[in-house]
């Protein structure tokens, strides 16, 4: 309908819109790929992105991504894992991400380590927060965003007339 996709495009923006359209093709919602593989793919990446944005959970991705950013970096960068805690993990923190308290406990110990000069955290300090978000992301978003492209999709082949006949529609070429 014209609500749905004016909503479509209040929600994504243009170029939200492209990036969805160039998923759908693809990209297959039924794949069986693994959630971390396929957020390889940008263009996955970015309708999947989209997609938390709407369903206000965008925070998990962006840890998971700032985590691998982390663990790439050739030497452990405290000030880097500092922003990470500041953003995602500490109590109260804007994009605070949904892990259990031992997890937030045990990294906050670490980040928070009063001694001077500040020693380094280690290496593996946000893997267990990693997991239990790539948890939330694999077990409770994933599957929404696939039922999600294959509603839109049906919504964006066929259309129902008020008479409750439904009507195919044609995609330009």
């Amino acid at each position: 309908s014209v609500f749905l996709s004016i909503g479509y495009l209040l929600s994504f923006g243009v170029g939200g819109i492209w990036v969805w359209w160039l998923a759908k093709r693809q990209i297959s919602c039924e794949d069986n790929t693994d959630l971390a593989d396929q957020l390889q793919n940008p263009i996955f990446h970015q309708s999947f992105s989209s997609f938390l944005c709407l369903q206000f959970s965008i925070e998990n991705l962006q840890f998971w991504d700032a985590v691998q950013d982390f663990n790439r970096a050739d030497e452990v960068d405290p000030e880097f894992a500092r922003q990470i805690y500041a953003r995602y993990i500490a109590p109260g923190s804007t994009f605070e991400v949904n892990i259990s308290s031992a997890v937030r406990d045990s990294i906050t110990a670490q980040i928070a380590n009063k001694s001077n000069p500040i020693p380094p955290p280690p290496r593996d300090i946000f893997t267990q927060a990693e997991t239990e978000v790539m948890y939330n992301l694999k077990f409770h978003s994933y599957p929404l965003y696939k039922r999600w492209c294959v509603e839109s999709s049906d919504r964006s082949t066929a259309s129902t007339s008020p008479s409750g006949v439904s009507i195919s529609l044609q995609e330009a070429e």
